[in-house]
This record gives structure tokens, sequence and C-alpha cells, in this order.
């Protein structure tokens, strides 16, 4: 059975934390339990490597990321 996540917003870290959030608007978030990307890209300016993400809570999970420079 597939999950609905719908949209998907991912949060900045405060504070220069390297922490991010990510939320859904209808939220099946139990369906994801772990994510890794490996490869770089480019979200919001910044450059990202190694994007790992981990269930948190049923409404958001944990982004941990290494941050490059500002593109």
């Amino acid at each position: 059975m597939a999950s609905r996540l719908g949209s998907l917003k991912l949060m900045p870290p405060d504070g220069g934390s390297s922490v991010w959030k990510l939320a859904t608007t209808i939220g099946d978030c139990d369906a994801i339990s772990d994510l890794e990307i490996s490869s770089d890209f480019v979200f919001s300016g910044f450059l990202m490597r190694r994007l790992r993400w981990r269930r948190y809570r049923s409404e958001a999970v944990v982004l941990k990321t290494d941050l490059g420079n500002s593109v």
C-alpha cells in the first residue's frame, strides 16, 4: 500500500545548526524511516552534501547535512 505525503517543507536550522526539519502537509512520516542522499545537491542557495534524514516524530523528520559554500 502506497503512502501519501502531500507537500514537503524543508525548514532551515536555527542558530547556525546543521539540523534541518522536513514537515509534510498531509503527513505520513511514519512511512519514512530513513533516507540518505550521498551526492551533492543545491537547496535554497546552499550546496548540501550527504543528506540524511531520520523520523523524529509523526509530523517532522530531522535532516543532518554537511553544508558547502553558498552558490
